[in-house]
C-alpha cells in the first residue's frame, strides 16, 4: 500500500493542476464615521453603510463633496427649540375646540376661531418647525457647513484650518436634555459661527478638536512655522 502510494506521488507525469491565483475583489473606500445614539454612546459606521450614507439623513448632497473628502457627522438642532412650537400648537387647538364644544353649531364663533387660530398656528407653530427641519450642521474631514433656510437658503463653509477656537455653553435645561450651544471663530473678517441646541455638544466639540488637530501641522496661515516649534503630527 505505501510503494503504490509512493509511485502515485512520485510520478512526473502526475503533476496537480496549478491552483489559481485568489485575487481579493477591490474593497470600497469605506471611511468610519461616529455617531451618538439617544444614550449618548459613541458608535463607529461606515461611510457607504445605508444607515449613515444617503442624501436624504444629510445636510450636504454627496455630489456637493470634492473628491478625497466624506462627511464626518452631521447633525440638526436637539429636539428642545420645538418645546415652544408644540405646545403652542395643543394650546390653540384645544381653545379652538373649547370654543366649538361652548357654542355649538355657531359659525360665527368658528370663523372668528379658526382667523385667530390659523395664523398663530402658522406663525408659531409651523414656521419653527419647518425652521428646525431646515437647519443642519454637517462637518467634514476638510471644513464646516452650515445650511439654513425655507423659501431662501443660506449658509456658509468654513475650512478646518481656519477654525482657531471650538467652545460650548451649556445652561440648566440644556444639561437636562443633553444638548447645548458650540460657539466657533475662525480667522476670518467675519464673526465665528454659534449653532445653538446641537445635540451631545461636548462630543461634537471632541471630534471637531480632533479633526483640527490632524490638520495642524505646526505652521501659521502663510507656510511658516514658530522658531523652535517641532512638527506636528510627524510631519
Amino acid at each position: 500500500m505505501e510503494e503504490a502510494e509512493n509511485q502515485t506521488f512520485g510520478d512526473p507525469d502526475l503533476v496537480p493542476d496549478p491552483v489559481p491565483d485568489l485575487v481579493p475583489d477591490p474593497v470600497p473606500d469605506l471611511v468610519p464615521v461616529s455617531s451618538w445614539d439617544s444614550r449618548g454612546a459613541v458608535s463607529t459606521y461606515l461611510r457607504d453603510a445605508p444607515r449613515v450614507w444617503h442624501d436624504a439623513g444629510m445636510g450636504i448632497s454627496k455630489k456637493l463633496l470634492s473628491d478625497g473628502e466624506y462627511v464626518v457627522l452631521s447633525v440638526r438642532g436637539h429636539g428642545k427649540a420645538l418645546i415652544w412650537p408644540v405646545l403652542v400648537f395643543f394650546l390653540v387647538v384645544g381653545g379652538v375646540i373649547t370654543a366649538l364644544m361652548l357654542k355649538p353649531n355657531n359659525t360665527g364663533v368658528a370663523s372668528a376661531a379658526a382667523v385667530v387660530a390659523v395664523p398663530l398656528l402658522v406663525v408659531l407653530s409651523l414656521v419653527p418647525f419647518l425652521r428646525w427641519v431646515t437647519s443642519t450642521y454637517t462637518v467634514t474631514n476638510r471644513r464646516l457647513i452650515t445650511r439654513q433656510g425655507i423659501l431662501t437658503r443660506t449658509g456658509r463653509d468654513i475650512p478646518l484650518f481656519l477654525i482657531n477656537d471650538v467652545a460650548y455653553e451649556k445652561g440648566l435645561l440644556d444639561r437636562l436634555l443633553g444638548c447645548g450651544t458650540l460657539i466657533i471663530s475662525d480667522a476670518t473678517e467675519k464673526a465665528g459661527v454659534v449653532l445653538p441646541d446641537i445635540p451631545n455638544v461636548e462630543q461634537v466639540q471632541l471630534q471637531i478638536s480632533d479633526l483640527l488637530f490632524a490638520h495642524d501641522d505646526g505652521n501659521d496661515d502663510d507656510g511658516s512655522r514658530v522658531p523652535g516649534e517641532p512638527p506636528r503630527n510627524n510631519r
